[in-house]
């Protein structure tokens, strides 16, 4: 593990490849750690890939502010201290999607995003989808103030739970996720509540969303008509077998499919 000082902060982060390889930054999502994009990152040959502890996520800086405009200047801190001349690209699953979308820049020379697709393709899903405003509960039961107490409960059972509901076919040791959680993290759904009628950029940079077939936090089938965000390249890819922790689940498929991106999107 090492550590990096940006005007944003102090991030905790995991590194493999060269360090004269092209940059490619890995964001985590709840509840996950960088842990769980290793085994892609070392099927990464020839870029050098950082995987952050995201803010509110120990050993990184945990306090706030949570909104997701200063998340996405995190992110953009990193690359600008990381790559400070040549572009980087973003790889990014769960609010490490959310946020690639919105830091994703001139800077960034392609992106990878997984299972959630564009903000704005998911804000017409809660309103429409009955299906998957059930699946999204946990986003309402994050607003009450006593919700980091039941959450942190018998050693943070409920992150188990969504492990076994969103990854049915998943085993995961959720031990490190443990470790590094925090009730900051809860804060991030909060300010996305307080902003959920904000309007969402378009995107340029060339993107690809991965999604897995069996999903259980966001359908599969969410997401279908976001091409129309997009102003850049774009491209979707269904994994089958798979649910929502797809890094965990298939990564050296995933590992395949960003290779495959970034190489012909390379700036």
């Amino acid at each position: 593990m090492k550590f990096l000082d940006t005007p944003r902060g102090r991030f905790a982060y995991f590194s493999r490849g060269p360090a004269e390889g092209p940059l490619v930054l890995f964001l985590h999502g709840f509840p996950d750690t960088p842990h769980a994009w290793l085994p892609v990152m070392e099927r990464m040959a020839g870029y050098r890939c950082v995987a952050p502890f995201l803010r509110g996520y120990a050993p990184s800086v945990l306090e706030g502010p949570f909104d997701i405009d200063s998340l996405a200047a995190d992110v953009r801190a990193l690359g600008d201290a990381l790559s400070p001349s040549t572009p980087y690209a973003i790889v990014g699953h769960d609010w490490g999607a959310m946020l690639t979308y919105l830091a994703a820049g001139s800077r960034t020379a392609a992106a990878v995003t997984l299972s959630v697709p564009h903000p704005s393709s998911f804000a017409r899903a809660l309103l429409e989808d009955p299906a998957q405003l059930r699946r999204s509960w946990y986003m309402f039961f994050f607003q009450l103030p006593f919700a980091e107490r039941i959450v942190a409960r018998n050693d943070w059972a409920f992150v188990d739970r969504l492990f076994r509901t969103w990854s049915p076919s998943l085993r995961a040791d959720t031990r490190e996720v443990k470790q590094a959680l925090r009730p900051a993290a809860l804060e991030y759904y909060r300010a996305m509540l307080r902003h959920a009628a904000r309007k969402w950029p378009r995107i340029a940079t060339p993107t690809l969303y991965l999604v897995g077939r069996e999903d259980g936090c966001i359908g599969a089938d969410v997401g279908r008509d976001q091409h129309r965000y997009f102003d850049g390249p774009f491209a979707r890819e269904t994994i089958e077998g798979a649910g929502h922790f797809l890094q965990w689940e298939k990564p050296e498929l995933v590992a395949e499919l960003v290779r495959g991106w970034l190489a012909a999107h390379r700036q």
